[in-house]
């Protein structure tokens, strides 16, 4: 552990005891005082939006929490990378749905 990464923890960890007036536990967090997943998610996707990152994809990830790319596709279960395919699908499914032009797209 460098010395930057030991001063980080040190800080947490003087915080939380100064937040719950003991030592943390095992089963505490270490950084007690971030915000709650769903903002960063929430931050996440607005930063998606606006980096232009196709829909689909976004859609996917707010339904199932995974960023799938080829560099990390390995990484990922075969059963979570069908539900974000899933999820990809059904966003295309609904845009197509709601265009009406389905009698112009052939299957």
């Amino acid at each position: 552990m460098n010395d930057e990464l030991a001063d980080v923890i040190e800080k947490q960890k003087c915080g939380f005891i100064e937040e719950d007036v003991r030592e943390p536990g095992s089963d505490n967090n270490l950084f007690f005082d971030m915000p709650p997943l769903e903002h960063a998610v929430h931050f996440m996707v607005e930063a998606m939006k606006r980096a232009g990152w196709d829909p689909a994809v976004v859609y996917a990830f707010e339904k199932t929490g995974l960023i799938v790319t080829g560099t990390n596709e390995h990484l990922i279960s075969d059963k979570e990378r069908a539900e974000w395919e899933a999820a990809v699908r059904e966003y295309r499914l609904k845009q197509w749905e709601e265009s009406g032009d389905q009698e112009n797209d052939w299957f």
